[in-house]
């Protein structure tokens, strides 16, 4: 056995040492992306950007809409399925294995077992602590969206505003309410 696996080292070598050196340029290059924080300090983070996250993007909409044709002033209210989710590197181990159990008179029965166990991929990090490995930030998923613009009451300027929405935000179209914006706007 231990020969099977100095020949799979030997043979994965190179692939291995690239590996690591990729993940050491990483490290180097943002220093700050293995930063730990208390999980106090992540949510409060993680809750302020989101929030900017919800307030630039229905900035940048609100603009966009202004600018079709018959749309006028728009104010734009979105809502979120999930915020945004960090997705780190594991490794599943897992393992099968037979139990022997008695069972009153019918004698022994026999059940198979799977165990697994899922774990984080850690790199020790400049200050020798070990950290996860992050391999993407996948951003916060919006679950609705609702306009309010001076056309709103226009049927060819609603459509243009759900295409338009619809486009931006991959949304399907029962995602989108648009509507008349009244006088008590912003």
């Amino acid at each position: 056995m231990a020969e099977s696996l100095k020949r799979t080292f030997e043979k994965h070598r190179t692939t291995m040492i690239a590996v690591l050196g990729l993940i050491a340029m990483a490290l180097l290059v943002v220093p700050g992306l293995f930063g730990r924080e208390t999980q106090t300090e992540e949510s409060g983070a993680a809750e302020e950007n989101l929030a900017d996250y919800i307030a630039v993007t229905e900035q940048r909409l609100e603009e966009a809409l202004s600018h079709i044709q018959g749309v006028g002033k728009a104010e734009v209210v979105l809502t979120l399925e999930r915020g945004s989710e960090r997705v780190y590197a594991t490794e599943q181990q897992t393992g099968r294995g037979n139990r022997t159990s008695l069972t009153g008179e019918s004698g022994k029965s026999i059940e198979n077992t799977t165990d697994s166990n899922e774990s984080y991929i850690l790199v020790r990090g400049q200050n020798g602590e070990e950290q996860p490995v992050l391999l993407k930030v996948l951003e916060p998923e919006v679950r609705g969206a609702v306009v309010l613009c001076e056309g709103g009451g226009d049927p060819a300027v609603r459509e243009a505003v759900v295409a338009a929405v619809r486009a931006a935000l991959a949304l399907p179209a029962n995602k989108i309410s648009v509507h008349q914006l009244t006088n008590g706007g912003k």
